[in-house]
């Protein structure tokens, strides 16, 4: 009888602490990065280029440059290890011609964690680090999304950040460059957990103007001593660094410049050759 109820209390020990750890779906990219330009008015010269997201890595747009001399390109660096997003655009137009230019990169991530141990709810912590920049002209946002909650929803437009929606762990005057969303989620150990992360960043404009947006997102997790953390194959729980939205800014800026210069030397040889 003795033997019989060891038995029985060694079930149960087993039942209430989950030691198997699930092996949990992959993670799924999608996205687009995107650039077109639309000539003046009475001009049909129409390009535009879009390139998909499907995996990490740096996904851009194929750049342009057009007739005119303006200049634009788009990118995507997507990580995995650790999950984080970058979403870049930047156009430069020197001239007052009416041709319109346009770039847009967005990014989506879905990936999948899960607490091992005993059974029952338990706190998931969730930090992600963030970065938002927007001149005129253009636009970004990004949102990140752990199981039914909406950690946080974010947006710069024309180099004005607002918070949108439900967002942890920052106020209406948080630093744009730079900011961390925090909330403290309860969950059901042993049990799959959707992260969905997206950023997205673009440029619109038809005058004379120097336009750029960045959107960067990197959420990491955390639990209690009693249990431990599993994730979507490849992807790894661990922050990374916050880029800088200036030096964004600058390379993409730097790279339409070139474009421009480009344009200007194949002018001016047709002008010395005729």
């Amino acid at each position: 009888m003795k033997s019989i109820l060891l038995a029985a209390g060694f079930i149960l020990a087993i039942g209430s602490q989950a030691s198997a750890v699930t092996v949990l779906p992959n993670a799924v990219w999608t996205g687009t990065v995107n650039t077109d330009f639309v000539g003046p008015p009475g001009n049909a010269c129409c390009i535009g280029t879009q390139t998909p997201v499907t995996g990490p890595g740096t996904i851009s747009s194929t750049p342009f440059t057009s007739f005119y001399g303006a200049s634009g390109m788009s990118q995507v660096i997507a990580s995995d290890a650790p999950p984080s997003i970058t979403a870049s655009s930047a156009i430069t137009k020197t001239d007052s011609f009416g041709e319109e230019i346009g770039t847009d990169a967005s990014a989506t991530l879905k990936y999948y964690v899960q607490l091992n141990g005993p059974v029952g709810f338990t706190n998931l912590s969730v930090t992600s680090n963030g970065s938002l920049s927007s001149t005129a002209g253009s636009f970004s946002n990004e949102a990140l999304v752990v199981g039914n909650t909406t950690i946080g929803n974010l947006q710069s437009v024309g180099g004005v950040s607002s918070i949108g929606g439900q967002s942890f762990g920052i106020t209406a005057g948080f630093n744009p460059n730079g900011f961390v969303m925090q909330d403290t989620l309860q969950v059901f150990a042993n049990q799959p957990i959707e992260v969905l992360m997206s950023v997205e960043a673009g440029t619109s404009v038809n005058a004379n103007s120097l336009s750029s947006a960045m959107a960067f997102l990197d959420p990491f997790f955390s639990a209690g001593p009693n249990y431990t953390i599993s994730i979507s194959p490849g992807v790894t729980n661990v922050a990374g660094a916050v880029p800088e939205p200036s030096s964004w800014a600058m390379m993409f800026l730097g790279f339409c410049g070139l474009g421009w210069l480009a344009y200007r030397r194949r002018t001016s040889d047709a002008v010395h050759f005729a």
